[in-house]
């Protein structure tokens, strides 16, 4: 019985991995696209993306168990794959060598757990004003 339920595991972790790999390797193959002149995989692969990245953070918010509004779930999805859609266009030279979901899992790690001081001042006088009125 422990034998079934152990290749039962094994095949869930092979299909996730597989899942990340489909991913990536569509991602790495529109970036392709994108760098031999093809414009428009650019959107496709923001749009992509920004699918891998809600992934990400759904996941992060189960691991670390917190959670975020859909809005921001959108958003930080949306600022993680606008930040790659960027590197493209601001520099020529810019190509991910092995791995795009991993360049995108840091940037959503960025959006979910860096904050700068100037977005802590914002918060807090947004919260002030919310109490003032």
């Amino acid at each position: 019985m422990s034998t079934i339920k152990h290749h039962i595991q094994h095949s869930k972790k092979i299909k996730k991995k597989s899942v990340k790999k489909k991913d990536n390797d569509r991602l790495m193959e529109l970036q392709e696209s994108y760098l031999s002149g093809r414009g428009a995989a650019l959107s496709e692969i923001y749009i992509l993306s920004t699918k891998v990245c809600k992934k990400i953070i759904q996941k992060q918010q189960a691991e670390k168990q917190f959670n975020l509004s859909p809005e921001s779930l959108e958003e930080k999805s949306h600022n993680a794959a606008s930040y790659l859609i960027t590197q493209y266009l601001k520099r020529p030279d810019f190509k991910i060598e092995s791995s795009v979901t991993s360049y995108l899992y840091l940037r959503c790690l960025h959006e979910l757990y860096y904050h700068r001081r100037i977005d802590k001042i914002i918060e807090y006088n947004s919260d002030l004003l919310q109490k003032k009125y």
